[in-house]
């Protein structure tokens, strides 16, 4: 009985252990999505369309991430920087921040915020409704 109870117990917390990855990869994947967004959404605003995207050391359950913007092609008649690099910040589940970088006086400017509804109230405002009865 004693070892039935420890091989049940044994596999409890396999699966559970299974279903926080699974959670966290979710996360993860989410996160990205959106700073990643955000950052393409930026870039393009600004008319840097020929920038190609990185994700830089990546750590699960990170709230920031980190990215470099590197020129596609090399046009060398105007001048931009040619590597741009983005924090975005997740502080909680409802804002997420995106800051461009400046290496040379180790300062980070917020040049973009979101705040994201809750999911009772996203799904509520985007219910579908039966039209109104005259």
């Amino acid at each position: 009985m004693n070892l039935y109870i420890k091989v049940m117990g044994l596999i409890l917390i396999c699966t559970l252990t299974a279903c926080q990855n699974e959670t966290e990869k979710a996360v993860n994947a989410q996160q990205h999505f959106m700073c990643k967004a955000l950052i393409q959404g930026f870039l393009s605003t600004q008319h840097l369309t020929d920038y190609e995207l990185n994700l830089e050391d990546h750590h699960p359950l990170k709230t920031q991430l980190n990215y470099t913007a590197q020129r596609k092609s090399a046009q060398r008649l105007m001048p931009q920087p040619k590597q741009l690099q983005f924090n975005c910040i997740q502080g909680d589940n409802a804002k997420v921040q995106l800051h461009l970088v400046d290496p040379t006086q180790a300062q980070a400017h917020v040049v973009l915020s979101l705040n994201i509804p809750k999911a009772i109230d996203i799904k509520r405002l985007t219910a579908y409704q039966l039209p109104a009865q005259p």
